[in-house]
């Protein structure tokens, strides 16, 4: 049954019925989903190597400054024990860490400077090497 009150902002005459809002409900995330699919055409996939202590698990990855991690969207696509994530083309600074941000000394890995472009995918590998954590290009 259509829900024909207006919106609880509303106290005027001039605001459609909330049933008026069921079309754009109805398609919206099949929408939203097609536009980010055109626009978010690169992968960055990262992989740790067995000399890192608690996998990828045990860090944070920051790209461009925020963290990422694989989305729910791509759990199924991602490989085993990776962070995968879609970007936009576009150059990225990508910089692992450990996973505690207020354990002292907390180990960083090199910052990887990198330009990817549409439909493109760059695998990278974080290890542990002389006591410092390391990323580079697989």
């Amino acid at each position: 049954m259509p829900d024909d009150r207006s919106p609880p902002h509303c106290n005027s005459h001039a605001c459609a019925p909330l049933s008026a809002y069921a079309d754009v409900k109805a398609g919206f995330w099949d929408r939203f989903d097609a536009e980010w699919e055109k626009i978010h055409r690169s992968t960055i996939v990262i992989l740790a190597d067995a000399s890192l202590p608690g996998g990828i698990d045990a860090c944070k990855v920051y790209i461009n400054g925020f963290i990422h991690g694989t989305g729910a969207r791509f759990r199924d696509v991602a490989p085993p024990h990776s962070v995968y994530t879609r970007v936009r083309s576009g150059a990225y600074r990508i910089i692992v860490r450990e996973y505690d941000a207020r354990k002292p000394n907390r180990l960083e890995s090199n910052a990887l400077e990198i330009t990817l472009q549409d439909d493109q995918q760059i695998t990278l590998v974080v290890a542990f090497q002389n006591g410092q954590i390391t990323l580079a290009p697989s």
